[in-house]
């Protein structure tokens, strides 16, 4: 499934891995880093990642720049 990208500031798909990393698809290059492997799991579309509140278990983002967008509306969404 294609990532949209217009305003986006973050976009994980929960596939597209480097190593640990999980990579931003939106282009802003907010690649997150994989704390617990959570186990990989059959999704609604692909695959998905299993966060079963284990301590431990998340994904780390190494600024937090995106958590002050350009304009006053945030939108967060996850499944």
């Amino acid at each position: 499934m294609p990532a949209p990208t217009n305003g986006l500031i973050l976009y994980w798909d929960m596939e597209t891995l480097s190593g640990s990393n999980m990579m931003d698809r939106s282009g802003t290059g907010n690649h997150g880093a994989i704390t617990g492997s959570p186990p990989s799991t059959v999704g609604k579309v692909g695959l998905a990642r299993s966060f079963n509140g284990s301590a431990g278990t998340y994904v780390r983002v190494a600024t937090e720049d995106f958590l002050s967008p350009p304009s006053t509306t945030l939108t967060l969404c996850a499944w």
